[in-house]
């Protein structure tokens, strides 16, 4: 555990996001990383050699890293932000570059989502958030990552189920920051994949140039399996 990093945000009994400035004496509260017993350490005093406020473990917790408190902590704090815009009926707009045709896209990120959920069992992986539409599918997907990408076998499920994917990614050196900034963080999100199909005209064009290396089955075996190799290593580089 990381015993110079002032963690800001915590979580109640419920598991709802607690901000440093909101929380109050008295009432317990919880690592997001850990789960482990935070102790709030909120003195009201201000200027030289006072300390910020902020939450400290109540025990020593080894296997606590800022890593992982980073991680969870961003999750809840995401999580509750969009449970929140879905309730309220208000948009989520997000930019990004596409991988296609190299221009700005955007778009609201809850259009057709009715209902969100964290580390939803798809069997095959738990995405970090998942967002489900109003039949129960999966509308869009969404990792966090700080020191671990999400697996291969998740990726490709995600691609071959044309599961949008949104992926953000976090600085460990400044966890203070990134959850400060979470507004920005999913305005701008680091990659987005599959939500091009929706918005960029040039996507028909990949997706036909995609399915090519099969057509060469019929006459090059060799050639084909070159093609396809080629292909799959330049997809996955976004």
């Amino acid at each position: 555990m990381d015993r110079e990093l002032l963690h800001t945000i915590a979580k109640d009994y419920n598991g709802n996001p607690i901000h440093i400035n909101n929380a109050i004496k008295g009432i317990k509260y919880f690592c997001p990383g850990c789960n482990d017993e935070f102790v709030l350490r909120k003195s009201g005093k201000t200027g030289k050699g006072s300390r910020r406020a902020h939450f400290a473990h109540k025990n020593l917790t080894p296997n606590c890293t800022t890593e992982g408190y980073l991680h969870s902590s961003f999750k809840i704090l995401l999580l509750d932000r969009i449970s929140s815009s879905l309730k309220n009926k208000l948009p989520i707009d997000i930019y990004w570059d596409c991988i296609y045709c190299k221009k700005e896209h955007h778009t609201n990120m809850l259009i057709g989502v009715c209902s969100v959920e964290k580390e939803y069992d798809m069997k095959t992986c738990r995405p970090d958030i998942a967002l489900l539409n109003e039949k129960g599918f999966i509308a869009i997907v969404i990792e966090i990552i700080v020191s671990h990408y999400p697996e291969d076998n998740a990726l490709s499920f995600y691609r071959t189920n044309n599961i949008p994917l949104i992926n953000i990614t976090l600085n460990p050196l400044d966890p203070i920051k990134e959850l400060e900034n979470i507004d920005a963080k999913i305005r701008r999100p680091t990659s987005v994949d599959f939500l091009s199909k929706m918005t960029c005209p040039s996507y028909r064009p990949y997706l036909a140039q995609r399915q090519r290396p099969r057509l060469f089955l019929r006459f090059d075996p060799m050639e084909a399996a070159r093609r396809k190799v080629a292909w799959e290593r330049r997809r996955f580089r976004f």
